[in-house]
């Protein structure tokens, strides 16, 4: 299956081959891991178009990338302490409501870059990778030019002014969209941080208010042009994604251990698809590469469906240890993701499988897969473990897969399959003694 349609049918949950893979790698990673990172990136087949473009160099980097003090084309002074990390807006050239009048909004182009920072990018129709495009932000945009005090100020006690401003940067944007549908693109990215580490940065109710009504013009626009809606949102802003699903999301971008990852696989999974983000406050900078595999197959299956509904991805930063990115590549891209422990549900995805042409082997795995992560539901294993069986003696990759999932070495007899039935000779003899 070509890339392009692969991302298509995961979206719209109509059987993918296996989850696209979307990269996201900060340029500090880059900077630091250089030819060692890239040879990791290449051992898998990224969907969006990353490997059709080099990396930027580092003289090219935007003003919220690029060392020092820079101004972007708003006039927003950033301040970058640590090259290829995103900087701080640190002046602001609406902080004073009286130089509003004088503000000259930029005049921006649009279309695909001549270098990847961050993602792959890319225009124009072909079946070897999805053409997702822009970085569009409102919520972030109002933060830079008016400065976060004083625009949080500003919705807490609300003006003509702040209602001006919204409408103003709201058709700035609708300007910039149009200059990006007129390219060839299957979808378009919006982005806002909506959330702290526990709640909205405002109320519920003051968002539905003031920015639904405003991402939904927006929506509209692209939905119209027959373009997914691509969201990214970090923190918990549980609060906000029935809403974000009601004007018409697509693919969803959020922090899922932060959110709560048994909530979303109850509340949302299956209704919108998710472009996964790895834990990089805990598992991906301070854990194993066990603890990676482990928690990316966790991921997967919360989020996901048989059928579709996730895009595979991972912020790459420079406080995440190589090792890491290596077992982040290492996953199985082809383990076919069975959501049912029940064996008559679990018949009927390998039936269903089978019937999409899935290979034997992924499916197999797949099986091997639920039933280790049932099993360790049931018992964490923080003791020795033995396995035994016929099972074990004839299937030594479900043995191995166990002892990734659980981070250590599992003890197998010589004869497993043995083990059983010796160990019942042994009491039916301690019987017959008694």
């Amino acid at each position: 299956m070509k890339s392009r349609e692969r991302v298509q049918k995961a979206i719209k949950f109509d059987y993918p081959d296996r989850a696209p893979i979307s990269h996201a790698i900060l340029p500090a990673a880059q900077l630091k891991y250089g030819q060692a990172l890239n040879d990791i990136l290449t051992m898998v087949h990224e969907d969006f178009g990353w490997t059709y473009l080099p990396d930027m160099k580092r003289d090219d980097y935007p003003p919220l990338y690029k060392a020092g003090m820079n101004r972007d084309d708003f006039g927003t002074l950033w301040k970058v302490e640590m090259e290829g990390m995103c900087g701080i807006p640190v002046e602001f050239p609406l902080d004073d409501w009286g130089k509003y009048d004088n503000f000259k909004w930029p005049d921006f182009g649009a279309g695909p870059p001549k270098a990847r920072q961050y993602s792959g990018h890319m225009a124009g129709i072909s079946e070897d990778y999805y053409a997702r495009g822009a970085w569009i932000t409102f919520f972030e945009q109002m933060q830079q030019l008016r400065g976060m005090e004083n625009l949080l100020m500003d919705l807490a006690f609300p003006s003509v002014k702040i209602e001006r401003f919204v409408d103003d940067l709201l058709a700035f944007n609708l300007k910039w969209i149009d200059r990006w549908l007129a390219h060839a693109y299957d979808g378009l990215h919006f982005a806002d941080d909506w959330g702290t580490q526990d709640a909205l940065m405002i109320s519920p109710q003051l968002w539905r208010k003031i920015f639904k009504p405003v991402y939904r013009k927006m929506f509209e626009k692209v939905k119209g042009a027959g373009l997914d809606i691509h969201f990214h949102s970090d923190g918990q802003i549980i609060d906000i994604i029935p809403d974000l699903l009601d004007i018409g999301v697509d693919v969803l971008n959020c922090q899922a251990v932060v959110v709560g990852m048994d909530v979303l696989k109850k509340e949302f999974a299956g209704k919108v698809c998710f472009r996964t983000d790895l834990d990089r406050q805990k598992i991906m900078p301070f854990g194993t590469p066990s603890e990676v595999k482990v928690h990316i197959l966790d991921l997967v299956d919360h989020l996901g469906r048989p059928n579709g509904g996730i895009i595979a991805c991972g912020e790459i930063g420079p406080d995440i240890p190589l090792e890491n990115m290596d077992g982040l590549a290492g996953k199985s891209e082809n383990m076919v993701k069975l959501g049912s422990f029940c064996t008559v549900f679990s018949a009927t995805e390998v039936l269903e499988n089978i019937r999409q042409g899935k290979k034997i082997e992924d499916i197999v795995k797949g099986v091997f897969f639920s039933v280790i992560k049932r099993v360790l539901e049931m018992d964490s294993m923080t003791e020795n473990v033995v396995m035994t069986g016929g099972v074990v003696a004839h299937n030594p990759c479900l043995v191995k897969m166990t002892e990734e999932m659980i981070g250590r070495k599992i003890s197998v007899p010589q004869f497993p399959q043995l083990t059983g039935a010796v160990g019942a000779a042994l009491y039916a003899m301690d019987a017959a003694k008694s």
